[in-house]
């Protein structure tokens, strides 16, 4: 969907959750606003997404990932963990939380690049043919050289809204 204002009253809900869907945002301020505005005194964002480890991301790793996402005709737009912690604050935001998972997700995608290459190949060959195997193939294994080299980070949020609980 196009970010802007959820169709929601100002305090309706205990929780909102999101799942890498900022990272598909270019201006999140206003997004972590709105969430503030929907959510109820003592409420909480919880969420999961893809950031970098700095506003400076230029390796040869992070540009390889990038343009494999571009190829695919994807877009993105990663900002810094703590680009993140700042915005979520600067809306009001208390509690934040930033935890990064990036060690497991290193794992999980060096062991979902060997099944792409052994017994899952025939079906993914018979899902997406060569090219399109070889192309996944390729994003998968510059997201994991992007994650080992800290430019590519993958994270969980969680922020509070001040206020007494039930409000």
């Amino acid at each position: 969907v196009e970010p802007g204002p959820m169709p929601l009253a100002e305090n309706y809900a205990d929780m909102i959750f999101t799942k890498e869907a900022l990272c598909h945002i270019e201006d999140k301020p206003p997004v972590f606003a709105d969430f503030l505005r929907v959510l109820r005194p003592g409420g909480e964002f919880i969420g999961s997404d893809w950031m970098t480890g700095s506003e400076n991301t230029n390796s040869a790793a992070y540009a390889a990932w990038e343009e494999q996402l571009r190829s695919a005709g994807l877009s993105f737009t990663f900002t810094s963990i703590a680009n993140h912690r700042q915005g979520l604050e600067a809306v009001g935001f208390d509690q934040v939380e930033i935890i990064d998972d990036t060690a497991w997700t290193i794992e999980h995608g060096e062991g979902y690049v060997e099944r792409l290459h052994g017994p899952d190949r025939p079906r993914m060959l018979e899902l997406l043919g060569e090219d399109g195997l070889a192309g996944l193939i390729m994003r998968c294994s510059a997201r994991v050289d992007a994650l080992r080299n800290g430019d590519l980070r993958r994270c969980h949020m969680r922020a509070r809204k001040l206020g007494p609980v039930g409000v």
